[in-house]
């Protein structure tokens, strides 16, 4: 019986410890062929699955930045003897650097790896974040150069990642696509939620409603989206409603960045009137928004994978996405792009599927085809064979 070690101290909410949470059901399901490891955040608030082979560890002094930092490359060596792990399994962009046992590292934040966003932060004179960033770098790119295998949900972002290493570096990749739960999320739709959430939306007749999902962010290239609504505003008989899912407001800070910049773009531009900010929605209404969107924005400049494309697709929406490698990935035909940070390039493609329902319609019928193809059931197994390849061969990282 071999035992490993799932490093899951980053997945304290949102989709990390949802993904943690199915990995953990999985590993479940497995049964009880090796003895696993639980490394997770002190005082989790959620229910975590419980069986024979599954031991949680309760880890002190962790903290945040350098003190994590430390932690992982001095105290997770004591418990990695400790316990006698044969593999360690790092689910979340960072782990040890040379550890005395194989390593699978999961990488999915795009931001250490992106030019765009360090030349973002340094315009805008975010000097604690930008540090942050290259600092968080330093060490993504050291872990994955320790790392056996490292795991990505892209074939595009591995590309990215590769522009940081060296032409010596001996580093493998595994592109193993996220999923999506097609049963939860394609469920009938609670006819209560449906008129609760129209009544937040513009009434005005004919309204054309272009739908952005997502938190605040720099990397969700939001001015550009803000921009070019401005220049369809100026072009359509019909009014035009710009939905978020979030709030611009002046002084407001969301997941650490500032949203006034972006908050007074939209009274600069004069769209106060034509964007409806709806805050936080729950998943389970998030089914319901999609079907009320005739567009569905994703322009981000940096990402991995993409979760709100494949919901869109799921829903059946046509899809405007940031011409980049990983979303042209993972959309294939299901979607038009537009040249990154080009309002007037944006626009026009808004333009194109609100003039021609048949190029709505087709774009729809393909983002279905392409969104059944992303199964967590698929991608759990993937994962977890990389698990036993690794057992198997006992394969460790080149270091130079």
């Amino acid at each position: 019986m071999s035992r490993v070690l799932v490093h899951a101290l980053a997945a304290t909410s949102g989709g990390g410890l949802t993904y943690l949470r199915n990995l953990l059901r999985w590993i479940v399901d497995a049964g009880g062929e090796h003895q696993w490891f639980i490394l997770v955040s002190p005082g989790l608030s959620v229910q975590l699955p419980e069986a024979n082979h599954l031991t949680y560890l309760d880890p002190r002094g962790v903290g945040s930045g350098l003190r994590r930092a430390l932690f992982d490359q001095v105290e997770l060596r004591r418990l990695i003897s400790t316990h006698r792990i044969d593999l360690l399994l790092a689910t979340a962009n960072f782990g040890m650097i040379r550890p005395p046992v194989p390593q699978i590292l999961l990488n999915r934040n795009a931001l250490y790896f992106s030019s765009d966003h360090i030349r973002e932060l340094r315009r805008r004179r975010a000097v604690r974040e930008l540090l942050q960033t290259l600092f968080r770098r330093q060490i993504a790119v050291a872990s994955i150069r320790s790392s056996a295998i490292n795991v990505v949900p892209t074939a595009a972002f591995a590309e990215e990642i590769q522009e940081w290493l060296s032409p010596r570096d001996n580093v493998r990749f595994e592109v193993v696509p996220f999923g999506f739960d097609h049963a939860g999320f394609e469920k009938p739709i609670d006819e209560f939620n449906r008129e609760t959430l129209r009544s937040r939306l513009s009434k005005k007749p004919g309204v054309r409603r272009i739908l952005l999902v997502s938190h605040y962010n720099y990397f969700r290239n939001f001015d550009t989206v803000l921009r070019a609504i401005a220049i369809l505003k100026g072009r359509l008989t019909e009014p035009v409603e710009l939905i978020l899912t979030t709030k611009l407001e002046e002084g407001h800070h969301e997941h650490r960045y500032d949203t006034s910049d972006s908050a007074r773009l939209v009274s600069a531009l004069g769209l106060t009137e034509d964007i409806t900010m709806l805050g936080n929605v729950s998943h389970d209404q998030l089914p319901c928004l999609y079907g009320e969107a005739d567009i569905v924005v994703c322009a981000s400049y940096a990402e991995s994978f993409g979760h709100p494309m494949v919901e869109a697709m799921a829903c059946g929406r046509p899809l405007v996405v940031a011409d980049r490698g990983v979303h042209r990935e993972i959309c294939r035909d299901a979607a038009l792009s537009f040249s990154t940070f080009d309002a007037e390039s944006l626009a026009y493609r808004f333009s194109q599927i609100l003039n021609d329902r048949e190029l709505a319609y087709s774009l729809g019928e393909k983002g279905r085809r392409r969104a059944a193809d992303f199964s967590w059931n698929q991608h759990f197994k993937q994962f977890l064979d990389l698990v036993e390849l690794a057992l198997k061969d006992g394969v460790h990282a080149h270091f130079e």
